[in-house]
């Protein structure tokens, strides 16, 4: 889904984020959600808007977990005070192998025990090494 302005934009990048999308729109959002075992977002998304990508105009069936959210952040600039990272669901991060993880943005992931994972993902290399494997945790 994505949401596009009358002049085909996404996002105009002034200082504040804009909602644009009808109320109509926004339950049609939470219907792909509910059905939908993850949704995937790029850190921009998350750094602009500080998204909770969960379910919530629409009711969850008895039993089915919010969906998995995944970040794509190649360079670790998802803020240590995002909700992905504090409000108790599963969020999975990827980023580069070669990515600093920040002091804040470690006590972030780490106080979140096994509900935030951190994967590293070189482009040229198929091996995926977890957040686990560095001694961060993994989603148990």
């Amino acid at each position: 889904k994505i949401a596009v302005d009358q002049n085909g934009a996404v996002d105009d990048l002034g200082l504040t984020a804009k909602r644009f999308t009808s109320p109509e729109s926004l339950d049609a959002v939470h219907r792909l959600r509910r059905d939908s075992d993850a949704v995937l977002v790029g850190v921009g998304t998350v750094v602009r808007d500080d998204p909770s990508l969960t379910v919530r105009r629409v009711d969850l069936p008895n039993g089915r977990p919010q969906p998995l959210r995944v970040v794509l952040d190649p360079t670790l600039r998802i803020p240590p005070a995002s909700v992905l990272l504090h409000d108790g669901y599963q969020t999975v991060i990827f980023c580069h192998p070669t990515s600093l993880l920040s002091p804040d943005l470690e006590q972030a992931i780490s106080g979140a025990g096994t509900r935030v994972q951190l994967i590293r993902v070189s482009p040229s290399s198929p091996h995926i090494s977890t957040s686990d494997e560095k001694g961060m945790g993994g989603m148990g």
